[in-house]
């Protein structure tokens, strides 16, 4: 299991995690446990040299102040769950 990574932000603002990933393997970063009003966007970095992986930045914004925990799987084509990461986020 992952270390559990604690992160700081302000309700209604973007909080970025980057993970390794992407890069047209298939795999990608999904929520597997996010609070119910949390919006999440994602974008995607090609990899910077040949055959390399590339890297995923999910973008979370949490409505209201307080202590959220989210869960990510690293996640297969055939939506297996290979990996997951788990994140505290403080929110003032």
């Amino acid at each position: 299991m992952a270390e559990n990574k604690v992160l700081f932000g302000t309700a209604g603002e973007e909080v970025t995690v980057t993970l390794p990933g992407g890069g047209g393997t298939g795999y990608v970063w999904k929520p597997l446990d996010i609070p119910a009003d949390t919006k999440i966007r994602k974008e995607f970095s090609p990899p910077t040299g040949f055959g390399g992986m590339g890297s995923e930045a999910v973008k979370l914004t949490f409505q209201a102040p307080g202590e959220h925990q989210v869960t990510l799987g690293f996640t297969s084509p055939s939506q297996e769950v290979e990996r997951t990461e788990t994140f505290t986020f403080k929110i003032k």
